[in-house]
């Protein structure tokens, strides 16, 4: 019987690299099971965008200021202590990340969907905030490029 062979393995690299885990679709899944799948690969691919241009960012002094989140506890010390009179909710990449590793995105029904509103969340936080012209403002004028590009990728590879 064909069920009786021993199963080849894949090197180890192979299977613990996320394009295996995220592409691995058993045949049993449902639709909604492989859309996550898929919208989690791009939650990635989003990410990566972002994060190359976090680290090659060089901001005021070699600072980004959309790494950390702003808290009510730390917008002194970040030089904003008015940011939350302006600002309801407060977004950063680190959040984004930490969000993604602890598998919230995974969590929703739309986990794409909450991943980008996220990013919006950070440049419009930012464009509130700040005053065109203010390099904040112009940083997040910077990711919202990077992110439309993301998107527009995202859209060939889904033939959406």
């Amino acid at each position: 019987h064909k069920q009786d062979r021993p199963i080849e393995l894949l090197p180890p690299e192979v299977l613990q690299s996320n394009a295996f885990k995220l592409n691995a679709l058993n045949s049993n899944e449902t639709a909604a099971a492989k859309q996550k799948k898929m919208d989690m690969e791009d939650i990635v691919v989003g990410y990566k965008a972002l994060d190359g241009w976090k680290n090659e960012a060089e901001g005021w002094n070699g600072y980004n200021p959309f790494i950390e989140l702003i808290t009510p506890e730390n917008a002194e010390k970040l030089g904003v202590p008015t940011y939350f009179q302006i600002i309801n909710k407060s977004m950063s990449l680190d959040e984004i990340k930490r969000k993604y590793k602890e598998k919230e995105y995974l969590a929703c029904v739309q986990p794409y969907a909450e991943f980008k509103r996220d990013v919006e969340l950070i440049v419009s936080n930012a464009k509130e905030f700040n005053i065109e012209g203010d390099p904040v403002y112009g940083f997040a004028k910077e990711i919202e490029k990077i992110f439309k590009k993301s998107e527009k990728e995202r859209k060939k590879r889904r033939n959406l």
